[in-house]
């Protein structure tokens, strides 16, 4: 059976995650793992996946976590509060944000869970000529430290030799009224953990 964890399924990113695996996953809710931080999610959530209380900045409670859940897919959604593009950074910042992160994705790969970290379009400084797009292969130059910590963050997990999959978004949430795969953004991570597609050098 195909089990997905959310790890920071509690979270603005994670719950919208949460939310689009419950209709979406093809595990169904018995497949769909989920973690939080310290309170329990509300009445809604708890109902749409099985949790676990884990604190990512316990790397020893990440593997634990992870072999003990043996999901075929990882959505890493965990992010301490960092304030966005207007933030100070700080050692507590990038912790969260590079070795959290990496210390899963590595659990990840030694029991060949497919693992997608979510990264940020901020990793460039949008000086691109109008009308054009960026590309994965494009130069980045972060403007600020929340995204140079994940641009040290990609970097550590390309070196990773495993199905670990970037996927660079601007998205932060998603409405309660949202959920189809059609509309819905996060149904994309979904379609990426659970498909045949992907090695560790994509990003999305």
């Amino acid at each position: 059976m195909s089990k997905l964890l959310v790890i920071g399924g509690a979270g603005e990113l994670g719950r919208s995650t949460v939310l689009a695996a419950a209709t979406e996953w093809s595990g169904g809710r018995e497949g769909l793992w989920a973690t939080y931080h310290s309170t329990l999610p509300d009445a809604e959530l708890l109902n749409a996946a099985q949790w676990i209380q884990l604190d990512c900045s316990d790397h020893e409670a990440i593997r634990e976590t992870i072999m003990k859940v043996n999901p075929t897919g990882v959505i890493y959604c965990a992010v301490p509060k960092h304030g966005g593009a207007a933030g100070k950074g700080g050692d507590k910042v990038m912790n969260g944000i590079v070795d959290d992160v990496v210390a899963a994705a590595e659990a990840s790969v030694i029991i060949g869970a497919r693992f997608i970290a979510i990264s940020t379009d901020q990793v460039f400084d949008g000086k691109l000529s109008e009308g054009l797009c960026y590309k994965e292969t494009d130069e980045i130059n972060p403007t600020n430290p929340y995204a140079s910590y994940k641009t040290v963050m990609e970097k550590k997990l390309l070196t990773l030799a495993g199905p670990i999959i970037i996927c660079r978004t601007s998205l932060v949430g998603l409405s309660k009224n949202n959920r189809t795969q059609e509309r819905n953004p996060h149904a994309q991570f979904l379609r990426i953990a659970d498909s045949n597609y992907g090695t560790h050098r994509e990003r999305y």
